[in-house]
């Protein structure tokens, strides 16, 4: 087993309560604990393993969490007070009611 491998093993699970420590999703944690995976596949490819591999596995953790929470947009739906009808901005509509 190459050392990619023992530290993933090792790791792993650490690594998944520490993202669900800050994610409320299982699943969402799940798809960060992929990427972090992916990425330490990646670097094993390029045989660029760094020496603290721990480290180096909770600083790119901790960038996975950073990018997750910059991509989720929190959209709320307007309250229906503020919802716009369907306003008809022809000049006309627009020169009548300026005239009333």
């Amino acid at each position: 087993m190459t050392i990619v491998e023992e530290a993933w093993f090792e790791y792993r699970t650490q690594l998944f309560y520490f993202i669900r420590s800050r994610v409320e999703l299982r699943e969402d944690a799940e798809d960060i604990l992929n990427e972090v995976f992916i990425k330490l596949l990646k670097k094993a490819n390029d045989e660029s393993i760094p020496d603290s591999i721990v480290a180096w596995l909770y600083r790119v953790t901790r960038n996975s969490l950073v990018d997750y929470y910059r991509a989720k947009k929190h959209t709320q739906a307007l309250p229906q007070d503020l919802v716009a009808e369907n306003v008809d901005t022809s000049i006309t509509t627009q020169l009548s009611s300026c005239l009333l």
